[in-house]
């Protein structure tokens, strides 16, 4: 059961995407607070997006090992994400739309 676990936190999208930010709530002496805290400028978000660190390139495939917590991280949605995905696009790692 416990292998079962740490496969689906690692590779199901949903699963990873809930223990990315489990792991990334705020805690004072083992006390959760509201808010996460965001991976890139440290500041507490209330929105918070599950970024892929290596992109999956367009691909959303359910289960995945781009999925491993290793390759996410919990950013604020603005301007952190949003600055994160431009900067991912912009260096060729994400496909553009093609018309």
């Amino acid at each position: 059961m416990k292998c079962r676990r740490l496969f689906y936190r690692n590779h199901q999208w949903m699963w990873a995407r809930r223990a990315a930010k489990i792991r990334a709530r705020r805690r004072v002496e083992g006390r959760l607070l509201p808010g996460w805290k965001c991976a890139r400028c440290g500041d507490v978000t209330f929105e918070p997006e599950v970024n892929h660190i290596v992109p999956l390139n367009g691909d959303r495939p359910n289960l995945s090992c781009g999925h491993h917590q290793a390759n996410l991280e919990v950013l604020c949605r603005k301007p952190c994400h949003v600055e994160a995905t431009a900067e991912q696009r912009a260096a060729g790692l994400i496909r553009t739309k093609q018309n």
